[in-house]
């Protein structure tokens, strides 16, 4: 018989010997004191002689995560809510970057249109001179700069065209005076051009006071009135009309820096008018060529006739008499010349004698400074009212004028005088500014124009159009 098999007995465990199962299901042996932290039985590997052993790893293994291999591990990924976060940062960046970049062309926009706005709109409201509280705003001033500038230009390039004529033959001396009269015009027009900038604000306040004064002296300019010196003004002759009898030109008795009717874009004088073209279109042209509208012109040409009528009932009024002085004068060319001349006078010297020897005024050197006898409004202000605080005999300290300085002597005065010819005539035709130099005082003016104004108005003026030949 074979001999029953014997079955080893399981080694029992020490007395204090644990046995557990792990996270794998297997079994294992912890042993140690009661109390004391279980350890595996399984004795702790020896280390070579003279090393330390090295420390025991964790007590229990963990179990690999479903779905790894045995023994081995991967790097651990983001969860969701790390890619949610990530995701979430990128897109507010985005809309950040959006809202600076918005932000940035919105403020760009509003400070673009916020200076369209100020340039365009509120600047040229701002006023250039006050009348009595009654603003003239840059944007009249500007229009009516832009207009008269090239009307003077207008008149300018004629007055060249006439300097260069040749004289024909046989004018004798008519051409030559014909030449001398233009080039005297050429320098007035250049001078007019050099002070338009500030000489036009004087005159938009002149304008305001003589449509004042006209509608308490009932004058008018008429439509028909203001339509025939536009026909004169563009070189327009109705092929039907009949010239009047002495009709006045144009340029008779207009005011200084008024367009006369040889101021046509295509410089053509009034006594050669255009015909064969109708006035609409030669006023088109005018306004074109000019840089002014229909407003523009019509008002100008309305002003040169107030102030014709104006001048006339004021010239009337002139009287035959005034009050006069005699005076004598030597003009030398500054303070510091009058006062050595006035120091030699104080010596004795005779007046005639240093006015002969040392006066620049080529009139009245030769006859000893004898200016004559002269009423009042017919010297330069400065100069007549130091003239007319005089008694006969007395000399004057020295008097400043744009024509340098005066040392002036009254020989005689009278309280009414007869005005020979020469001066009613003067007096006449200067009614109106004299007229304007007094009622000025009468009212608040405030010239407010600044270089900076100045500047825009020479930017943002009315540009000329000069029609095309397929145009006319």
């Amino acid at each position: 018989m074979t001999p029953p098999t014997t079955r080893p007995k399981p080694a029992r465990p020490a007395p204090d010997a644990v046995t557990a199962r792990g996270p794998d299901g297997q079994p294992v042996t912890f042993s140690g004191s009661a109390g004391a932290t279980r350890s595996p039985v399984a004795p702790a590997p020896r280390a070579p002689h003279g090393r330390q052993p090295a420390a025991p790893s964790s007590p229990i293994r963990r179990a690999p995560a479903p779905g790894a291999a045995s023994g081995a591990s991967r790097p651990a990924s983001p969860g969701w809510r790390e890619a949610f976060h990530g995701a979430g940062r990128e897109q507010t960046r985005e809309r950040l970057a959006v809202l600076v970049l918005s932000g940035v062309l919105a403020l760009a926009v509003l400070v673009f249109g916020g200076a369209l706005l100020w340039d365009k709109i509120i600047f040229p409201q701002r006023p250039v001179a006050r009348l009595d509280g009654r603003a003239i705003s840059l944007r009249t001033y500007t229009d009516a700069l832009a207009y008269r500038q090239n009307v003077l230009l207008a008149q300018y390039e004629q007055a060249q065209q006439l300097v260069q004529q040749p004289v024909p033959a046989g004018a004798g001396g008519g051409g030559d005076f014909l030449r001398q009269f233009a080039q005297q015009r050429l320098s007035v027009i250049q001078n007019q051009l050099a002070s338009l900038n500030t000489q036009l604000v004087d005159d938009l306040v002149d304008e305001q006071l003589i449509r004042a004064e006209a509608a308490r002296r009932n004058i008018v300019a008429t439509p028909e009135e203001i339509d025939r010196e536009l026909k004169q003004l563009v070189g327009y002759q109705d092929p039907n009309a009949t010239p009047a009898a002495g009709a006045p030109d144009a340029g008779d008795g207009a005011a200084p820096g008024a367009p006369p009717a040889t101021a046509s874009p295509a410089a053509t004088a009034p006594s050669a008018p255009r015909r064969g073209r109708d006035f609409a279109t030669l006023f088109r042209e005018f306004r074109r060529a000019m840089a002014g509208t229909d407003e523009i012109v019509r008002s100008d040409v309305e002003m040169q006739i107030l102030r014709r009528k104006l001048n006339e009932q004021l010239a009337a009024a002139v009287p035959a008499q005034a009050e006069q002085v005699h005076a004598r004068h030597i003009l030398v060319a500054d303070a510091g010349a009058a006062g050595a001349v006035l120091e030699r006078l104080k010596n004795g010297e005779s007046f005639e004698a240093l006015a002969a020897e040392l006066s620049t005024d080529p009139g009245s050197k030769d006859k000893g400074g004898d200016l004559g006898w002269f009423p009042r409004g017919f010297m330069v202000s400065a100069f007549e009212e130091a003239a007319f605080k005089l008694q006969p005999g007395e000399t004057s300290e020295p008097v400043q004028t744009s024509f340098g300085s005066h040392i002036i002597r009254v020989d005689e005065r009278s309280a009414s005088r007869d005005l020979d010819p020469e001066q009613l005539q003067a007096l006449k035709s200067g009614a109106l500014p004299r007229w304007l130099e007094a009622e000025r005082q009468n009212h608040n003016v405030e010239i407010l124009l600044s270089a900076e104004q100045q500047e825009w108005a020479e930017r943002n003026g009315r540009k000329p159009q000069f029609p095309s030949r397929s145009g006319r």
